[in-house]
């Protein structure tokens, strides 16, 4: 459902100042202001501290820091919590033995407490 509202120009023209030097549209910063004073900011948040736990996306990144920013919160507590609900789901993987280009062979728990990438490849 469309809304329209009726802004004097010079309040219009102060929103558009401020919303481009946020670098967001004035619909977008209105909406922000709305949300923020219909205290649904906290359900927003935790909306995009849901999703941000299960895939890694910027744009709600940013979102969720401007708006813990503009409220005076604690970002790190925000990515502690993110973490922690990334991690529930976690297991730590089993042992298992590979042989490298030499063929030398490698268990898993050799690098225990390291970070180890593999790389699964096939020369021709």
């Amino acid at each position: 459902m469309p809304l329209s509202l009726r802004i004097p120009s010079d309040k219009e023209r102060l929103i558009r100042r401020a919303a481009a030097k946020l670098g967001k549209s004035k619909s977008a910063f209105i909406l922000e202001a709305v949300y923020e004073k219909l205290g649904a900011a906290d359900k927003l948040l935790a909306l995009i501290e849901k999703q941000l736990a299960v895939c890694v996306n910027s744009e709600l990144r940013v979102k969720a820091e401007d708006i813990i920013s503009r409220r005076g919160g604690d970002l790190k507590a925000f990515d502690e919590r993110i973490w922690a609900a990334r991690m529930a789901g976690s297991s730590v993987a089993p042992d298992f033995e590979l042989s490298d280009m030499n063929n030398i062979g490698m268990h898993l728990t050799d690098f225990g407490g390291k970070v180890l990438v593999l790389n699964f490849f096939y020369p021709t």
